[in-house]
């Protein structure tokens, strides 16, 4: 998905207060100081899944992906974490910070 479409599915779904942090350019920024960035993003009969995750170092050669002001999507947080973890499992854990809360 090219920087165009990306950020227009961030308007679309993003919080209004956080869709910086998932915007192409934000994506770029990280890229610059040596993160490496991945964008997500599905849509199914289940809904849409979106999220840039940034891979955040940690000692020992390990690392977790950082998802800022993600998930977001209309899809439940319950799919979107699935497909997550379809698309990333690997790393120590996520940080997450969605749009609705579990519970």
């Amino acid at each position: 998905m090219d920087k165009v479409k990306w950020n227009q599915v961030v308007i679309r779904h993003a919080l209004p207060f956080g869709a910086f942090l998932q915007s192409w350019d934000w994506g770029e920024f990280q890229k610059s100081l040596g993160r490496e960035v991945e964008r997500i993003y599905r849509t199914t009969a289940a809904g849409t899944v979106a999220a840039q995750a940034v891979k955040i170092p940690l000692p020992l050669g390990h690392f977790y992906w950082s998802f800022s002001k993600a998930p977001f999507g209309d899809s439940s947080l319950d799919d979107q974490i699935e497909f997550l973890r379809e698309e990333l499992g690997e790393g120590m854990f996520f940080r997450l910070e969605p749009k609705e809360h579990p519970g």
